[in-house]
């Protein structure tokens, strides 16, 4: 595997074990997927260069966004068996808008990056984080693992001497306690 596909080596290991078809949807991507045949070639693996949003819009700077709802739609999804977010500080304000639009959040399991500050910067005050992980739970989703990133983009500070800081994002797999699918059935 090469540097370039090891950033999806979770994605291939993914089709690999599971004989599943992956979706990657990241507004940048066209540079790392076509100088690579394993990526570009793979039938089961579909890149799309766009954002998941909370509306479907085309921002200032011209990145597509697209929701959740119209991405199931355009690939005749009613129901995502694992879904895997990198969201940069947005995941607070994307679940927040997909648990209002849906009684049921359409997925089984959920594989999120949680970031320390909010898309603007902003730090996530204990209160908010607690408050916002109430509601998650109140949807329905459980967390059965979790994991401080200890990546070296994810303990450096921004400072001149660049030593390591504080932990600024931690991965959560969380499990969709409700609708009817092979895990809770």
């Amino acid at each position: 595997m090469t540097k370039d596909t090891s950033t999806f080596s979770f994605e291939l290991d993914l089709i690999e074990r599971a004989g599943c078809e992956v979706w990657v949807y990241a507004p940048s991507l066209s540079a790392k997927v076509t100088s690579q045949p394993e990526l570009k070639d793979n039938p089961r693996l579909h890149f799309v260069e766009t954002a998941i949003g909370k509306t479907d819009r085309i921002s200032r700077d011209g990145t597509p966004f697209m929701t959740l709802p119209t991405i199931m739609k355009d690939n005749g999804h009613s129901w995502i068996d694992f879904l895997k977010l990198d969201l940069e500080g947005a995941e607070y304000r994307l679940l927040d808008t997909w648990m209002e639009h849906y009684d049921v959040l359409p997925f089984s399991q959920l594989l999120a990056e949680i970031h320390l500050k909010e898309e603007d910067g902003d730090e996530v005050s204990f209160s908010d984080f607690r408050q916002w992980w109430e509601r998650v739970e109140a949807a329905g989703l459980r967390p059965f693992w979790a994991e401080q990133d200890m990546s070296p983009e994810s303990l450096m500070e921004a400072s001149s001497d660049a030593r390591p800081g504080p932990v600024k994002f931690s991965h959560y797999s969380f499990l969709n306690t409700r609708g009817k699918h092979v895990l809770v059935e």
